[in-house]
């Protein structure tokens, strides 16, 4: 993916202190624009916004039980207009391989398990 302007990212990790990690070491000495989502529901409202990547974390439901893992959230974009040309990135504690197996086809650019 070649970057010539400023990217929208996305970050939904239901970890704060992660997420805000994350966001601290892609924006030190960027001008990319971060968001952050603690819910995929919540980054599915905002999807709208046509981020340019989203990194995901698999499992979000530590706050809500019932809440939609990382690659139910990938599908739920991917079926809206508005995530067509959206890449996706995995960073996840999971190290099971059939998650990054089942991501495949998805513009998923990365998977750290």
């Amino acid at each position: 993916m070649k970057v010539s302007s400023p990217l929208n990212i996305f970050i939904v990790d239901d970890d704060v202190m992660m997420a805000e990690m994350l966001r601290d070491q892609i924006t030190h000495n960027t001008t990319h624009s971060v968001s952050l989502f603690h819910t995929g529901e919540e980054c599915i409202k905002h999807v709208i916004e046509k981020p340019d990547v989203i990194i995901l974390d698999y499992y979000l439901n530590s706050k809500n039980l019932d809440a939609s893992n990382g690659m139910e959230v990938l599908k739920a974009i991917k079926k809206s207009s508005s995530g067509d040309s959206c890449y996706f990135s995995f960073v996840t504690g999971t190290l099971w391989c059939s998650y990054a197996n089942s991501a495949k086809g998805c513009r998923v650019l990365y998977y750290q398990g």
